[in-house]
């Protein structure tokens, strides 16, 4: 698969086990769910081994904002089991 193919996978996988729409999750919203749902698929996409800067070109975000999330990504996930269950169920789906 082409690395289009492959996030267009992901963002579809992410949604799919989120509940949150394709577009809402590549929005610049700070809702709850949607910022998790982007957190998801950036940390998916860089476990593939996306870099932080063609993951920002993708999700239109800035290089900084990709780098926080990767950082954040731990922390987050260490405050909510669903998350990181969730995390955990799409790296399986994704790394077939």
């Amino acid at each position: 698969m082409i690395d289009k193919e492959i996030f267009q996978r992901a963002v579809f996988l992410v949604s799919k086990e989120t509940g949150v729409d394709q577009n809402e999750i590549l929005s610049h919203s700070h809702k709850c769910d949607l910022v998790d749902a982007r957190y998801l698929l950036v940390n998916l996409l860089s476990d593939i081994g996306f870099s932080a800067t063609s993951i920002s070109f993708s999700i239109s975000q800035t290089s900084r904002s990709v780098t926080d999330i990767l950082t954040k990504f731990e922390e987050r996930t260490a405050r909510s089991i669903l998350l990181r269950k969730k995390y955990e169920t799409l790296r399986k789906y994704l790394l077939r």
